[in-house]
């Protein structure tokens, strides 16, 4: 009925994931005054250029579509494997209801991400130059949020 240790990772889950949204908003609300090259300049204050580098593409407005469009291919690649996975899930081609199970379905969908993104998004955007550390941590970070909070990915015995 009650379990210390859901009640525990729930809530160190949830701690965890207000502090990332909390964090995302500060940046977003920083964005504007800032821009991407300014964005860009701080990390190289801080010697993390290497985590990503958006080389010159003319004014700002247009190093913000082109970088807006790259983070838009990111998220339909995001949304295209989780298509997948829930058409492969309600044709019972792949079952989710073990732990590990899930581990597994959270290791290949952040591996084919950023596989997929690596190989055909930033090929296509070569402007962008993304560390493969900072984009496994960012996919890994987002398929986290998305296995704590969608339905996609609870048990297929807990909604029958």
């Amino acid at each position: 009925m009650f379990s210390m240790k859901n009640f525990l990772s729930s809530k160190i889950g949830n701690a965890i994931i207000a502090a990332i949204v909390i964090t995302a908003i500060v940046a977003v609300a920083w964005l504007p005054l800032l821009g991407i090259q300014g964005w860009i300049g701080i990390l190289e204050r801080y010697h993390l250029d290497g985590l990503i580098k958006i080389d010159d593409v003319g004014s700002n407005i247009a190093t913000s579509i082109y970088t807006y469009f790259m983070i838009l291919s990111v998220y339909i690649v995001i949304v295209a494997l989780e298509m997948l996975l829930t058409f492969l899930k309600a044709k019972n081609i792949i079952n989710i209801s073990l732990t590990y199970q899930k581990a597994i379905s959270f290791i290949l969908l952040v591996g084919f991400s950023f596989l997929l993104t690596k190989v055909v998004v930033l090929n296509l955007f070569e402007k962008v130059h993304c560390s493969n550390i900072f984009l496994l941590v960012v996919l890994f970070l987002v398929y986290a949020f998305f296995f704590s909070y969608k339905d996609v990915y609870r048990k297929q015995g807990a909604t029958s």
